[in-house]
């Protein structure tokens, strides 16, 4: 096959990253507002569905006394928060065109690429659980006192300092996990 052929059948165009001043988050949530303003129900409803969801997995794990699972699973949701935030893309897009705004946009988002959004989400998955895992382990491992109950939990390992050692081997394990996941996420998810 000739060179004319082969860059032809492949496209030697990559995406270029544009570079992001310190501005530009809160004109993002100045425009997520505006989404918000102008298509309130969709909005609020796609975000009551994560709402309702959240409160019921907490709930679920309170009475089957695992509460010491839900910080690491509250902090594991943002992992998986671009590829949830799809629908809201789709809203957003919809409103940008002038094109109407409907129930279910997360699934005609979804459709548009569906092979690589789900490889995607297969991968956050997996980190995910491999976030929950080194949680558990970590509690296991570093954490040698009672489990303390519901009402001081926080208190009793976060702020007594008597689990350094814990909170150390946390933190590093759990921004090592996040890095890993942001690499691969940012400019991904957005770019599907």
């Amino acid at each position: 096959m000739t060179q004319a052929a082969t860059a032809g059948a492949m496209p030697t165009d990559t995406p270029r990253i544009n570079e992001i001043s310190l501005e530009r988050p809160w004109e993002w949530v100045l425009k997520g507002w505006a989404d918000l303003r102008e298509a309130p129900r969709f909005s609020l409803a796609y975000g009551a569905v994560f709402v309702i969801v959240s409160v019921l997995m907490t709930l679920g794990l309170l009475a089957e006394n695992l509460f010491f699972i839900v910080p690491a699973l509250a902090a594991a949701f943002f992992l998986i928060a671009p590829l949830l935030g799809i629908g809201l893309y789709q809203i957003s897009a919809n409103l940008e065109a002038d094109r109407p705004v409907e129930f279910c946009q997360a699934l005609q988002a979804w459709r548009q690429n569906e092979v690589q959004l789900a490889a995607m989400a297969l991968i956050l998955v997996f980190v995910l659980l491999v976030w929950m895992l080194a949680a558990i382990l970590i509690f296991a491992l570093f954490y040698d006192n009672p489990v303390p109950n519901w009402a001081n939990f926080l208190p009793t390992l976060f702020l007594s300092g008597e689990n350094n050692t814990f909170v150390a081997a946390g933190v590093i394990g759990g921004g090592l996990i996040a890095a890993f996941t942001f690499c691969i996420s940012v400019v991904t998810v957005p770019m599907l």
